[in-house]
Formats: C-alpha cells, sequence, structure tokens
C-alpha cells in the first residue's frame, strides 16, 4: 500500500443490506476528511457480517482481520472511529477486540457520538434536523436501544439538553432501561399542547430491531402511542442519514488524528 496510517471506521454491524446506508455514509465522509490514506469499514460482530454476506450484502471484515490485513500491507498507524452512539457494552467490547492488535499498531481511538457534556450539547443541537418541520402541536420522540451500562444516563442528558435548548416538545426514550410507553405516554400529557409526535430512532442505523420494537406493529412504541391517541409518524432512518450528525462523527475523527496526524486536525469542526 505504500503508506503508513490508514482510516478504519467501525461499527457494530447489521444484518440488513437496507440498513447500510447510514453507516456507509459516515464511513464516506470520515474517509473525505483525510483524502488520500486509505479507508475501510470493519463489524465488531462476526454473526452479523456473516449474515449480511449471505444475504447479498458486501463483504465487510471484522475488526481484528482488518486490523490484521492492515498490519500485513505495512500499515503502523491505524485512526480508529467507531460509529457507536455512546461508550456502552458494545463500545467497550470493541476496545477489548484492539488489544490484541496494539504490539503491531499504533491505533488512535476516536470517540462515540456522546461521551462528554459537549458531545451531548452538539447532538442536541442536531437532532431538530432529522425531524420534518413540528407544527405548533407536533413533537418528537428519539428513541434509543438503552443498555445497562451506566452510560445509560447519556440519554436523560440529551432530553435535558434539548430542553435547554429550547426543544421542549422533543422527547428521549429507550428500549430497555428506561420509561416504559405507558410511563412516556404519561410524559407527554404533560405538555397540553401535543397531539402530533413524529418517533424516530436514536441509533445511528435504522434495523429490523428499529423497525420491529420503535416503528412497526401495533406492539411497537409507534403502535402504543397511536392507542393513546396521539397522531404518530414513525421515521425510518438512523442517525446516520443526519448529515449534522455525520459531521460530529468526522470531527471525533479529526480531533483523535491529531495524535498523530496534526496536519489534519480542524478546529473548526470541534
Amino acid at each position: 500500500m505504500g503508506c503508513e496510517t490508514a482510516i478504519l471506521v467501525v461499527s457494530y454491524g447489521t444484518s440488513q443490506v437496507s440498513a447500510l446506508p447510514p453507516l456507509t455514509a459516515i464511513v464516506r465522509e470520515v474517509g473525505e476528511a483525510f483524502p488520500g490514506l486509505p479507508l475501510m469499514h470493519a463489524f465488531t460482530s462476526r454473526f452479523l457480517r456473516d449474515t449480511l454476506a449471505r444475504r447479498g450484502g458486501p463483504d465487510i471484515p471484522h475488526v481484528s482481520d482488518a486490523l490484521a490485513q492492515l498490519a500485513q500491507q505495512g500499515v503502523s498507524q491505524v485512526l480508529l472511529q467507531p460509529t457507536h452512539l455512546l461508550p456502552g457494552g458494545e463500545y467497550h467490547g470493541m476496545v477489548e477486540q484492539l488489544k490484541p492488535c496494539t504490539a503491531q499498531l499504533t491505533v488512535a481511538l476516536g470517540d462515540p457520538l456522546l461521551r462528554t457534556p459537549q458531545d451531548v450539547e452538539r447532538v442536541a443541537a442536531a437532532l431538530p434536523a432529522c425531524l420534518p418541520p413540528l407544527p405548533p402541536d407536533g413533537g418528537g420522540l428519539f428513541l434509543g436501544h438503552g443498555t445497562s451500562h451506566q452510560a445509560h444516563a447519556l440519554y436523560a442528558q440529551l432530553e435535558q439538553a434539548l430542553h435547554r435548548q429550547g426543544h421542549t416538545s422533543l422527547y428521549v426514550g429507550t428500549l430497555k432501561d428506561g420509561l416504559s410507553p405507558q410511563q412516556m405516554v404519561h410524559r407527554l400529557r404533560l405538555n397540553p399542547h401535543l397531539t402530533r409526535l413524529y418517533v424516530h430512532p436514536l441509533t445511528v442505523g435504522c434495523g429490523v430491531h428499529a423497525l420491529r420494537d420503535m416503528l412497526e406493529g401495533d406492539e411497537s412504541w409507534c403502535g402504543q402511542l397511536r392507542r393513546a391517541g396521539f397522531a404518530v409518524e414513525g421515521i425510518p432512518r438512523g442517525l446516520g442519514d443526519c448529515p449534522a450528525i455525520r459531521r460530529l462523527f468526522v470531527s471525533h475523527a479529526q480531533q483523535a488524528a491529531g495524535r498523530f496526524l496534526p496536519i489534519y486536525r480542524n478546529e473548526a469542526h470541534l
């Protein structure tokens, strides 16, 4: 390859070809921020990468295989940017997978989308652009998976930031370790003007889990909110579909690159 440094964008993965575009859009824009450097995309889930390939999707390598391949090609430094939402269990599992490779490679690790208080504020500022313009009686619910990891607190912090910034009709919920749909209905009804609701996955991609549990069918969150009397529209897109969110991932990669690629550091994005 003849290049000392490479860019590796790492996702947990997806088994659905239709759920790939938000991830590949992030990969593309991270790569465009570092012109001339080799770019790869990898998954941390072997099961998902194998399933995706069987279904006719691209053959995306597992992260350990991608790092081994880069080392064999003469790369000594890797800028690794995850597409994870927050530093929960999957993110820390990825970090563990990197450890065997550090004897051969120097790895600069970018942050997930949400980590610091500054990240929370920036994501809160970007989220309204993921929704259509809200009518006077409209609001939005950003719905994440949730995690048993302590990073779960970032979901509540994100809603608080949305409200501080004036987006008082936007809410954040989770499928696990958060309010139930019935409890969320109670919170939404505290806003007397709210009758219409957009539900958007607070996930980087929009795979089968988001469609089934958040958006589609009578027992999904959308279905239960409709039964409670709200006019609900589910938005089957991931955060990676939003240009403002993708720019935040690029900013994290640029910040990490400053460790050994100072020429690429761009403070205007930070």
